[in-house]
This record gives structure tokens, C-alpha cells and sequence, in this order.
């Protein structure tokens, strides 16, 4: 392979053919906004400040002769405004994997999805053998992301990694840590578990899972929701409610006497109202489940 790589040693600026270009293989991103596209297509019509790179490809005999090293954004929306060339350099020729990195770590101008990074972390790992602690240190991700990343990635059907993409509506996608909730389980779950999941929150995901590893809730009569969308959405707000009530309870006396000490009294008392308003509500749900005899 050494004898057919390109001797060039340095980069040169050159105005190549857009179909003389084609994409880098298995590059990071993999979603790309139409409409960022049409608006970047108008701004290269007038100038570009910031050229694509490529590398001349060295077994090509025919077009393309180049193979995208970064700027396939720009690439795209010259090619959607029917651009003919575009300004590039030609760098010296690098192995995939070293190009891939570089791409990732530079975010390829815009910053990647989680899905994105997930899949390009995983690559580092199959193709480099860089531990979590090493991919954090080069990337700039916090370690327990990068593990969540890979967790994901050995644990999942790759079915079920599919629904993770941005590329899918929110309420047929699976959010990050709904998919976490379900590594916990075999295949043959998430599949079964995956499809009642999409567009939920992690509570109400935890809460569908207990219920459907642990026996169904009945139905209603037909009128409304059934009981067990009652209780997602229940026991969804019942975890908003304590998360920010501890988040706020323990900030302090000092925070609060900061917090209105430039506010009027009546906003004081109207604060108190509303959280012995809330507590009172709370009291009386919890009377409530208390006298249920439970299966």
C-alpha cells in the first residue's frame, strides 16, 4: 500500500470538481439539516471563507479522484445549489482511522448528535483499542458519557440502536437514557419493551417497565386513558415534583433571604401559599394511595 500512497508533503489549495469528491466511509456525523444545507449553500454562493480538506485518493484511476477529509456540510450545499467546484486543500494522505479521529475530535464544524458520538466512540474503541478514560481525554467527553456511550452500544439490539437517531421524530425516538433503562434486559425484551417507550422521559420509562416485567395493568372501559398511562404520568410528576423540591430545600436560608430580599411581601406570601397549596394536594394523594388494596 506504501508505494501507491500520494508523495504529496505538503497541503495545496486547489478548485476541484464536486463530483471529482466523494465522502469520507463511516465518517462521524450521519444527520444533516436540509435547512442548514440551503442556508449554507447561499453563503458559499458569495464567498468561501472556510475551504473543505481531501486527500487525493491513491488507487483512483477515474472520478472521484478525492476523498472528503472534513467539510462534507459545505460539500453538500454546493452540490444542493448546483455548484460545479469548490475551493479545496489536498492534504497529505492519512490512514482512515487517523482521519476519522481528527474528524470526531473537531466535531466536523457542527457539534455531533449523542447518537453521532456514540457510534463514532464505539469505532474508536474497535478500531484503536482506546480505553474510556483515553477517548474522554482526547474528545473532551466526560468518562461516565463515554461508558454510557459504549454500555449502549455491547448491550442493545441494534434494532433498538436505531431508534436512537436524531433523524427520527421525538415521538418515535428513543431518548438516551429510556435506552439505558433498557440494557438491563435480553433482547428479546427491548424489542418487546422498546415500541411503548418512544418519546417517554426516563421516569415514566422506569415506570412502564415495572409494569410490564411484573404483570399488565387492565384496561378502562374504553373512556379516556388507560390506568397504566395514568400512572406514567402520575408517577412522571411525582419525580419532578420531589427532584425540584430537594433541589430548592436544600439551597439554604441564605439563598431564599438573597432570593427576596429585593421582592415584596406579598410575593413572599403568595410563595408560602402556593407550597402549603402543594402540600395539601400531596397529603391528599398520599391519603388516597394509602387505603388502596394493592395485588
Amino acid at each position: 500500500m506504501s508505494a501507491k500512497v500520494s508523495v504529496l508533503q505538503k497541503p495545496v489549495l486547489l478548485d476541484i470538481e464536486l463530483d471529482d469528491i466523494r465522502p469520507m466511509d463511516g465518517q462521524p456525523r450521519i444527520v444533516f439539516d436540509e435547512g442548514e444545507l440551503d442556508q449554507l449553500g447561499d453563503t458559499l454562493t458569495i464567498s468561501q471563507e472556510q475551504r473543505i480538506t481531501v486527500i487525493r485518493n491513491p488507487e483512483a484511476t477515474s472520478k472521484p479522484h478525492y476523498e472528503l477529509n472534513d467539510g462534507e456540510r459545505r460539500w453538500r450545499a454546493a452540490k444542493k445549489k448546483g455548484l460545479k467546484t469548490i475551493e479545496a486543500i489536498v492534504v497529505p494522505y492519512e490512514d482512515w482511522i487517523d482521519r476519522f479521529e481528527k474528524g470526531f475530535r473537531a466535531n466536523l464544524g457542527v457539534p455531533l448528535s449523542p447518537y453521532e458520538k456514540m457510534l463514532s466512540v464505539a469505532k474508536m474503541v474497535e478500531r484503536r483499542g482506546y480505553s474510556s478514560a483515553e477517548i474522554a481525554r482526547r474528545t473532551s467527553i466526560k468518562q461516565v458519557t463515554v461508558d454510557l456511550y459504549l454500555l449502549l452500544v455491547k448491550k442493545l439490539h441494534p434494532e433498538i440502536l436505531k431508534l436512537l437517531t436524531p433523524e427520527l421524530p421525538p415521538e418515535k425516538r428513543l431518548r438516551l437514557m429510556v435506552a439505558y433503562q433498557l440494557t438491563r434486559h435480553s433482547h428479546a425484551e427491548q424489542l418487546r419493551l422498546a415500541p411503548q417507550m418512544l418519546g417517554m422521559g426516563e421516569q415514566q420509562a422506569k415506570a412502564l417497565i415495572r409494569v410490564r416485567t411484573h404483570g399488565n395493568v387492565r384496561n378502562t372501559d374504553g373512556s379516556g386513558r388507560k390506568p397504566s398511562e395514568e400512572y406514567f404520568a402520575f408517577i412522571g410528576m411525582l419525580e419532578r415534583v420531589r427532584r425540584n423540591a430537594t433541589v430548592y430545600s436544600g439551597m439554604g436560608r441564605d439563598v431564599f433571604q438573597k432570593m427576596f430580599s429585593s421582592r415584596s411581601s406579598e410575593d413572599a406570601r403568595l410563595s408560602i401559599r402556593d407550597i402549603d397549596e402543594a402540600i395539601s394536594s400531596l397529603r391528599k394523594m398520599r391519603g388516597h394511595i394509602a387505603k388502596i388494596k394493592t395485588t
